[in-house]
C-alpha cells in the first residue's frame, strides 16, 4: 500500500507480481503507524469487525495526522469506540485517504531505513501518471474531490468543474446523482461541494510528515 513498495516492483521490470517478486520484497515487522492507517483504510463497513478488533491496539489512540491541514477530519473521532468497529471509523472522505496513503509512503520508507529525498526521486522519476493526477485533483472544504483528471474520481466533468473552479469562499454547488452502489434499485443522492476548492501538493505533504514524524520519534 506504499509508494517504497511500489517503486520496487516496478524496478523489476515485470508487468506481473509473482512468487519470485514477493518473496524479495522486504518486511518492516510490526509498526503500528503503518497498520492503524491500514485498518483505517480497509474497514469500510461492518464486514471487517472482526479484523478491526483483532488487530486493535491502544497506540491507535495516541497517534494522529501527520499534517497540519485542518480540513481533515479529527483522527479521535474515528477511534471513539475503541477495538469496537463503527460505521464512523474508516476514513470515508477522499483528502482523509489521500492523506493517509501519503503518510503510509513516509512511514514505510522511514522504517525501510530510506530517506525523505529518496522517497521524492522515486515519487518525481517513477510516477509520472500519479503526479498528473496530482496536479490536477481538486477538494472542496468537507474533504470530498470536486474534480480530478483522474477518470472515475469525481462526478463532475471538466466542463462543470471550470464553471464553478473560481466560486468563493461560502459559495456550495450542488449535483444530484444517480446510483446503484448500495442497492440494485437506483437511488437519487445530491451532493455539495463547498468553495474554495483547492489542490494539495504531495511533495509539500510527504515534507510536512516526515518532520512531524521525526518529532513523534524523538529525532
Amino acid at each position: 500500500m506504499s509508494l517504497p513498495f511500489d517503486w520496487f516492483v516496478r524496478s523489476t521490470g515485470r508487468n506481473h507480481i509473482f512468487d519470485e517478486t514477493t518473496r524479495r520484497l522486504p518486511a518492516i515487522g510490526k509498526n503500528p503507524f503503518v497498520s492503524a492507517r491500514a485498518l483505517l483504510l480497509n474497514c469500510v463497513n461492518r464486514d471487517y469487525a472482526d479484523l478491526w478488533r483483532e488487530a486493535w491496539d491502544d497506540a491507535y489512540l495516541a497517534d494522529g495526522w501527520l499534517s497540519s491541514d485542518p480540513r481533515l477530519t479529527k483522527w479521535s473521532d474515528h477511534l471513539t469506540a475503541g477495538s469496537e468497529w463503527k460505521w464512523e471509523t474508516p476514513l470515508r472522505t477522499q483528502l482523509d485517504r489521500r492523506q493517509a496513503l501519503v503518510e503510509l509512503d513516509v512511514i514505510v520508507t522511514k522504517a525501510l531505513g530510506l530517506s525523505l529525498d529518496d522517497l521524492l526521486l522515486m515519487y518525481r522519476v517513477s510516477f509520472p501518471v500519479l503526479r498528473k493526477y496530482d496536479a490536477d485533483t481538486w477538494y472542496d472544504q468537507n474533504g470530498r474531490c470536486v474534480f480530478s483528471v483522474k477518470s472515475g474520481e469525481s462526478y463532475l466533468s471538466r466542463k462543470e468543474w471550470e464553471s464553478i473552479r473560481d466560486m468563493k469562499e461560502g459559495e456550495e454547488y450542488s449535483k444530484t446523482i444517480t446510483e446503484t452502489v448500495f442497492s440494485d434499485t437506483p437511488t437519487e443522492r445530491t451532493i455539495i461541494y463547498k468553495a474554495p476548492f483547492f489542490r494539495k501538493c504531495r511533495e509539500d505533504d510527504y515534507k510536512e510528515a516526515w518532520e512531524m514524524l521525526e518529532k513523534r520519534e524523538g529525532n
